[in-house]
């Protein structure tokens, strides 16, 4: 089964095949050399095509956001059409915003292709988050489901920047000078380093003492600023890395990324001795009253390069439909939440307030409260992979919850949520739960009649 994947970025676009999880070719290219990215693929399989049968599906991870498999990038004077790359390569293909890539290759990860900076307190079904500068600034984050992972890509890096000193409100009015407005994006990336410097130099906070060659500034910038070669270049690079921690916070604190925080991009690795040194964690922790809080989040910086190219492969196996199981839960969400005892505490709760319930409890007013709680008992847990023991199939009880409760599905999720929430189940088996839920209902509502076909 041959897969082509691609990771297409601002300054660079590569692509690889592989024969399931065997990388067979990758190739590297300069975006800004070709007219779109249909170009570039047509390069690439004409020296890359299977010796032997054809591509079962194609997989690209686009910097820019996608709009019914459509993308402007970002970048790019680039126009991508999913449906026009399907017809070139006579398979299935798949857009995805490229930290979605990203984001599903944290999950395929292992320890070693990572870097700690802070430990925290992992909660494997809780959500992720990751974020990245490179020629811009991706962000994404995922939600462990009883599916598997949901990933949702964002453009988090073209919100506003937020000065938080003197020196950051004074770089914020020199940009509005050049943009106007001035997102996350205009500082942190790889341009947005040469940004840093420009201001530092162009305001009299530093002095250059090397010149720069046009080529690759952001490089040269880095390099300089790490071995201390240029007072400049220093203080932009050191400017650069704590505002990166405090946008990691900003993150953070929005998403409350309890399965962790994992730092990406071309960027990271490259200045991984500024951002160890502890001003990123700093930065990152410097959110007041929530420094707690974020001190308890585990985050990372992601050191294997092919991150994005993982990803994209392993949603090109589901696309071909030979779906592989996700290690983004190492553990049952029934032991992690607590276990039975703890189920059965929330769900006796839950159908308590079934019955009181003013829209729901006319509903039930026959019912065997506790034949009610053996139900959703049995369905919750096998939402969450716990042991059920129920005689009958889960879709068959659903039908019998749908009759009792006149078909009041919307306010059962809400009074599920309110239970949830009020016995403190982590986030990730609250979202198992309730996609549960939505699956069962849709099940239901498929079949009106009420009969049953499992």
């Amino acid at each position: 089964m041959h897969l082509l994947v691609g990771d297409i970025g601002g300054t660079k676009t590569e692509l690889a095949l592989f024969d399931e999880e065997m990388l067979i070719a990758s190739q590297r290219y300069h975006s800004g050399d070709y007219a779109s990215l249909d170009a570039v693929v047509s390069q690439f399989m004409a020296e890359h095509r299977p010796s032997h049968g054809q591509l079962a599906a194609a997989v690209f991870g686009i910097a820019g956001p996608i709009v019914k498999q459509r993308c402007h990038t970002t970048n790019l004077p680039w126009q991508v059409d999913g449906t026009a790359l399907s017809h070139q390569l006579g398979c299935p293909v798949q857009l995805i915003n490229d930290f979605e890539a990203v984001a599903r290759g944290v999950l395929e990860l292992a320890p070693s292709q990572l870097h700690v900076l802070q430990q925290g307190s992992q909660d494997p079904a809780g959500p992720l988050a990751v974020m990245g500068a490179g020629t811009g600034m991706g962000q994404a984050f995922a939600i462990p489901t009883a599916a598997g992972p949901r990933v949702l890509a964002t453009e988090g890096g073209h919100c506003d920047f937020a000065p938080r000193g003197d020196l950051e409100i004074e770089l914020l009015q020199w940009l509005r000078k050049r943009h106007g407005r001035v997102s996350v994006e205009r500082v942190l990336s790889g341009p947005g380093l040469v940004t840093l410097y420009e201001f530092l130099v162009d305001a009299g906070h530093a002095t250059a003492q090397v010149v720069l060659e046009p080529e690759d500034r952001a490089a040269a910038i880095s390099t300089l600023g790490l071995a201390g070669a240029d007072p400049a270049c220093a203080k932009a690079l050191a400017m650069f890395v704590d505002a990166y921690g405090a946008e990691a916070g900003n993150l953070a604190l929005k998403i409350a990324p309890s399965g962790g925080l994992f730092i990406a991009g071309g960027i990271a690795p490259k200045i991984l001795p500024a951002l160890t040194s502890g001003a990123f964690m700093e930065a990152f922790l410097d959110k007041g009253r929530m420094r707690t809080l974020l001190a308890s989040i585990p985050v990372a910086i992601v050191i294997e390069p092919q991150v994005p190219l993982l990803g994209g492969r392993q949603l090109a196996v589901e696309l071909a439909g030979q779906r592989q199981p996700s290690r983004v839960i190492t553990q049952s969400m029934f032991d992690v939440m607590g276990g039975e005892s703890v189920l059965r505490a929330m769900i006796d709760d839950f159908v308590d307030r079934m019955f009181g319930d003013m829209m729901i409890g006319f509903f039930f007013h026959n019912a065997d409260r506790a034949r009610i709680k053996a139900m959703e008992y049995e369905l919750a847990a096998e939402a969450l992979d716990g042991p059920v023991r129920y005689s009958g199939r889960p879709l068959r009880q659903a039908h019998a919850a749908h009759r009792i409760m006149g078909g009041q599905f919307a306010r059962r999720t809400q009074l599920l949520r309110d239970t949830m929430a009020s016995h403190g189940l982590p986030p990730g088996v609250q979202a198992a739960l309730l996609a549960h839920t939505e699956s069962l209902r849709d099940q239901v509502t498929a079949e009106p009649d009420g009969t049953c076909r499992d």
